[in-house]
């Protein structure tokens, strides 16, 4: 019983990392039909580089300051070159993969020839480096920290689609894209703003994740290998429907690793296929 409660913790934990990287992306592919998988390359820099400005510093604001930023710096550059103006690449899954897969190679070949392929992590904070215990069941501090980050990061982005005018602009763009131009907004300026908070997204989930599960040669791919069943668990472009699904699928791994560590990967496609068959649109619809 108490094993089954911590397991399930850290599924929690996990799941919500999970859920803010792949909030930025549900973002941007419910808005533009635009299948950013680059996410996967962005956590790898994002996170390596949180590891080197904490050793340079030794200030964990530094260090999340700098991955959010080099996130930033890099959606806005991405989007000039590649994507403002690209009409042929809307809507055009095939394309859109191969850029991503393009990027997330360049940024793994940078990052093998600057740590030579050195996996990394993050130190925790001292004030959160402890545990508490729960009815018999000890919990670390960071992981508590990660399922509040995580749920903090769902409450946000629900205020700002649900409560202000560029939320409504989002959600009528996810809809009907013409829909914008109709009530008088610029969708390309939306979907720049979009695509901005999506790389930031990854990137705060690479300064969060360097403490984690670290940063290491392959886990770029690992991340879309975990963040693409929670876009298609949730239903696609459903942010609501990522946050369940996320929840789903970091227990479920985390079942996966405690009682059947050959068979955890296939757990999580073992959902995805499940959910499928029961539902084919995901399990939440709107956006």
């Amino acid at each position: 019983m108490l094993q089954g409660v911590a397991v399930t913790v850290n599924g929690l934990a996990f799941g919500m990392l999970l859920f803010i990287l792949a909030s930025g992306l549900t973002l941007i592919f419910g808005l533009a039909r635009y299948v950013n998988l680059a996410h996967g390359g962005v956590y790898l820099l994002t996170a390596y580089t949180a590891i080197e400005a904490y050793s340079r510093t030794g200030s964990y604001w530094w260090a999340a300051g700098t991955a959010l930023g080099l996130a930033g710096v890099l959606g806005a550059t991405i989007y000039l070159l590649f994507v403002r103006g690209r009409t042929w690449l809307r809507g055009n899954p095939l394309p859109q993969v191969l850029l991503s897969f393009g990027i997330i190679y360049v940024i793994a070949d940078l990052m093998q020839g600057r740590y030579h392929g050195l996996a990394r992590s993050l130190p925790v904070p001292d004030s959160i480096a402890g545990s508490v215990t729960v009815a018999g069941v000890t919990v670390t501090d960071y992981r508590l920290v990660l399922i509040g980050a995580g749920v903090m990061v769902a409450v946000s982005l629900w205020l700002l689609l649900r409560k202000t005018s560029f939320g409504s602009a989002v959600r009528a763009g996810v809809d009907d894209h013409n829909m914008l131009s109709a009530i008088g907004r610029n969708p390309e300026r939306i979907f720049a703003l979009v695509f901005l908070i999506g790389f930031l997204l990854t990137g705060l989930s690479g300064f969060l994740g360097s403490a984690f599960i670290g940063a290491s040669p392959g886990v770029e791919y690992t991340i879309i290998l975990y963040t693409l069943p929670i876009i298609v668990v949730g239903g696609m472009g459903s942010l609501s429907g990522a946050f369940i699904a996320s929840i789903v699928v970091g227990i479920g791994d985390s079942i996966g690793k405690a009682y059947f560590p050959e068979f955890s990967l296939f757990l999580i496609f073992a959902i995805v296929v499940l959910t499928l068959a029961i539902r084919p649109q995901g399990l939440v619809r709107s956006a």
